[in-house]
């Protein structure tokens, strides 16, 4: 029997950004994932101490990333033998929840907002 490919709390692509290894889960599934966006101050450039804050999002997945969108990915989960919308961060593809049927997640009154 066919195994998922995809697990809740992992990224989907296993880290990948254009093919290339890039994103990291160091503390196993459901936690942060690195590289994360720049929140704090700069130590030099361009002025010493200045406040930047790449963090202002609408959600925040399990990730810790900062999005104003997720990321739908049709799948299939073979536990269900059913299509699956997976809904993951669109900065790494780490998996927040999923939609069984795929077809659920088009219902304009039950999901008007993906909210994970």
């Amino acid at each position: 029997m066919a195994t998922n490919r995809w697990q809740l709390g992992v990224m989907y692509n296993n880290g990948l950004l254009n093919g290339v290894p890039f994103y990291v889960q160091p503390d196993g599934p459901g936690t942060q994932v690195f590289p994360t966006q720049f929140n704090g101050p700069w130590l030099a450039y361009p002025i010493p101490g200045q406040i930047m804050n790449e963090s202002i999002p609408w959600w925040t997945p399990g990730c810790l990333h900062a999005i104003k969108f997720w990321k739908v990915i049709r799948e299939w989960d073979y536990d269900t033998n059913q299509s699956v919308a997976l809904i993951t961060c669109e900065i790494c593809t780490y998996v927040q929840n999923a939609y069984s049927p795929f077809e659920e997640w088009l219902d304009p009154v039950a999901h008007a907002i993906i909210v994970a």
